[in-house]
């Protein structure tokens, strides 16, 4: 037992939540136990409790006693290592106290250390081949692309999606012998931990995507965007699942000034942007070795899909312009990065080929250089593959700005030049000739109007 390290876990019930916050930053378990004045346990606070927390906009000077799970799981000594271990994978537990009959704390097991110590005995490799890839959110805008690229590569893949706009994008995949489906939603951990047996690679793309749809429900945002991605890392963390690709966002850096890097201060303006940064903290503060999680940091999608978006900005231009003739620029003069959804792909199964410890705990911006856009530009290079529209300017609160780096990503990966907005005007437009799109205004096409519609039902 590490005496100190014990100690440093072990607080007052009495102190206020940033004051434990602070003993968990400072710690390795994401786990504080909290104590009476007799030194009796009498609860128990993860990082994930006090990340949920601050999501939800409690302050952090109210009583650690707000949040603490007040009916803890422990242990007695003389524990078996291989049934405790079984039991905290099962109940996605994460750190437990060891206790005496009058309930003092004696140690902890801390589940990345067991799981160490027991993965050991079975020398696992690091490196391995991966051949099995599991894609959270495959059914939709990135992923129904995504999920087509992993195949055509050689890849068996099995999609994990709630289906909620049905499973129209991934028709014609059934009879692929290396696909495989999986109806489920990321919020039940069992399901997902059942499905993950025996993969060697997880995508994370199934979360409740844009400020709009996210602020429909907070709550619910909160459960899917952090909390279901937290335990699912961790299930991949003790299963020994090594490589873990998220998608992140480059809205994280929020109303920024200057070209941003992966450095850059983040200044989060939304709900969206805050649970994408907190899942991030999440996957790596996860101290597993073998854990080794890789996050992208994706520019403003854009392009053709197998479920098409049109509540994205370059995609909803295209469309009013072909429809209406019309442009409408809300603003201006903000900047945003932009990038195809098949350049996405691409990045994303280089990563699965990489060695490793290139990509672990890594954090990248993706998307190109070139295109960084103020929006009204987006709109002059619309006008000119269509040309004769009106553009009409309106004023905007939207307080997002920034313009992004990508040399990261350059250095490391070995990118295409990268699809043009002019290459996505083309495409969009062949796309309604031939009678792929109909109605762009359909809620299929849009996260948020999705959402009320499962609401509503």
């Amino acid at each position: 037992m590490d005496d100190n390290r014990l100690k440093a876990m072990i607080v007052s019930q009495d102190c206020s939540m940033r004051e434990v916050m602070e003993v968990i930053d400072k710690g390795a378990t994401n786990t504080a136990f909290l104590i009476d004045t007799t030194s009796r346990l009498v609860g128990i606070v993860t990082d994930g409790d006090i990340r949920r927390a601050i999501l939800k906009k409690i302050s952090l000077n109210v009583s650690i006693r707000t949040i603490m799970n007040v009916e803890p799981v422990t242990l007695w000594q003389n524990y078996s290592k291989e049934e405790v271990y079984q039991m905290m994978i099962e109940r996605h537990l994460l750190c437990l106290p060891v206790i005496n009959k009058n309930k003092e704390i004696l140690d902890f097991v801390y589940l990345p250390v067991l799981a160490n110590n027991l993965r050991k005995k079975t020398n696992p490799k690091l490196e391995k081949k991966v051949k099995n890839v599991f894609l959270i959110g495959g059914a939709g805008y990135i992923g129904s692309v995504l999920v087509r690229a992993l195949l055509s590569s050689g890849f068996k893949v099995t999609v994990y999606d709630v289906l909620l706009n049905g499973a129209g994008p991934l028709q014609g995949l059934e009879q692929d012998p290396n696909f495989n489906l999986v109806q489920g939603d990321t919020r039940n951990i069992d399901q997902v931990i059942s499905a993950i047996q025996g993969i060697d690679a997880v995508i994370h793309l199934g979360e409740v995507v844009g400020d709009p749809a996210c602020q429909l429900n907070p709550d619910f945002t909160i459960d899917v965007n952090y909390t279901a991605t937290k335990k699912i890392a961790e299930a991949c963390c003790h299963l020994g699942i090594s490589r873990f690709l998220f998608a992140s966002s480059c809205s994280v850096y929020g109303a920024g000034e200057g070209i941003l890097s992966e450095t850059s201060v983040l200044n989060p303006v939304s709900l969206y942007a805050q649970c994408k940064i907190e899942a991030e903290r999440a996957l790596l503060s996860l101290s597993d070795p073998w854990f080794c999680p890789t996050i992208f940091r994706l520019a403003t999608v854009f392009g053709l899909s197998y479920r098409p978006r049109f509540d994205l900005v370059v995609n909803l231009m295209i469309a009013t312009a072909i429809k209406t003739n019309k442009i409408k620029v809300i603003g201006g003069e903000q900047w945003r990065p932009f990038v195809h959804v098949r350049d996405i792909s691409s990045i994303f199964i280089q990563a699965l080929h990489m060695p490793i410890k290139k990509i672990k705990k890594q954090v990248f911006n993706l998307g190109y250089d070139k295109n960084n856009y103020q929006i009204f530009e987006l709109a002059e290079i619309i006008s000119r593959v269509i040309p004769g529209l009106t553009i009409e300017r309106y004023d905007s609160a939207d307080t997002r700005n920034y313009k992004v780096s990508f040399q990261k990503l350059y250095n490391t990966f070995l990118p295409r030049e990268g699809i043009g907005i002019k290459e996505g005007v083309r495409e969009l437009i062949e796309a309604f000739k031939q009678g792929f799109i109909q109605d762009y205004t359909a809620r299929q096409y849009s996260n948020f109007h999705s959402l009320i519609n499962e609401y509503s039902e």
